[in-house]
């Protein structure tokens, strides 16, 4: 049975599954483990295993291959073949002697064997050669996943950068062709921002841009794409929305920005309107051409007064 812990590192020690239908091995390996300073959880049948690893998402399992019910290679490819557990390193221990029997276990994803009898060194310097490669791996990932995020996230206010709009835009504009979506643009800014830069400096007008965002993210849809264009010019693709509910969006954001008091890094308390250009990709027409539009209905927008929408 799974030994029930709460599923909180403690003290952040890494946590070892191990599985095997005998108690007295179970008892053993924890034994020799928990004395390492390892944190263990113990599973004494397949789908035990596998309910284990999904749940509790271990840094390393310890798997023994011959098993009643589900054998230990099968829970091994059940377990690759899941996202949530695909990268967990895991161990086989088996009593197998034969080459062709331990060449299976590493086919099928297994990352390193222990045939039983097992030296309890020999058993410590596997986990930790593990455990090892698992933290390079991570660290790979995190770094990767990093650098990803990076190109194509605005690095100041966090929303999407003007690259990934022309990509999701120029997506967007395609399945619309294909499949009649309709698609609409709103371009919007921050009236008389220039004058937060001149009076307040520049690390208030950043502030107040992250603010800004947000504010304008807690309006939209989960499926609508916002993104910083350039300066305080932010725009939003509202996907699968005509002109009528592009427009409710829009004055959605007015209303919001308008009714709040956003902060100055001194404390200051500063009223803003915003400006908001609509405008909706029409047949035929290219995503330069609906930017276009949009960028032309937001000067309107503001040649007439500020705060206010315009749709193109």
């Amino acid at each position: 049975m799974i030994v029930e812990m709460d599923a909180t590192r403690t003290e952040n020690r890494e946590r070892i599954l191990v599985v095997d239908d005998s108690e007295t091995n179970l008892l053993l390996l924890t034994n020799i483990l928990q004395l390492e300073g390892y944190e263990v959880e113990t599973a004494q049948s397949g789908p035990e295993a596998l309910q284990g690893a999904r749940v509790r998402l271990p840094d390393l399992v310890l798997l023994d291959i011959m098993m009643p019910e589900m054998s230990g290679l099968e829970v091994c490819r059940i377990l690759k073949s899941d996202a949530r557990t695909s990268d967990i390193p895991i161990i086989f221990l088996t009593a197998l002697g034969e080459v062709p029997d331990r060449v299976t276990g590493l086919e099928v994803g297994g990352d390193d064997y222990i045939a039983k009898p097992f030296h309890p060194d020999e058993l410590r310097a596997r986990i930790r050669a593990a455990l090892r490669t698992k933290q390079t791996h991570d660290q790979l990932r995190r770094e990767r996943e990093n650098l990803a995020s990076q190109a194509v996230t605005d690095p100041l206010t966090g929303v999407y950068n003007r690259r990934l709009l022309e990509t999701r835009l120029t997506e967007e504009a395609a399945r619309s062709r294909r499949y009649g979506h309709r698609l609409t643009c709103l371009m919007l800014d921050l009236d008389h921002f220039k004058r937060i830069n001149d009076q307040y400096g520049h690390p208030t007008g950043d502030s107040i841009l992250r603010q800004f965002a947000t504010l304008t993210q807690s309006c939209l849809r989960g499926s609508d794409i916002l993104a910083r264009y350039g300066g305080e010019e932010f725009v939003i693709l509202v996907t699968g929305t005509g002109l009528e509910g592009a427009t409710a969006t829009a004055k959605k954001i007015l209303r919001t920005i308008e009714n709040h008091c956003f902060q100055g890094v001194k404390g200051q308390d500063l009223r803003l309107t915003t400006s908001i250009g609509v405008a909706e990709l029409l047949p035929g027409e290219t995503p330069e051409q609906v930017l276009a539009r949009a960028d032309r209905a937001l000067y309107e927008a503001k040649r007439t007064g500020r705060n206010r929408v315009v749709c193109a």
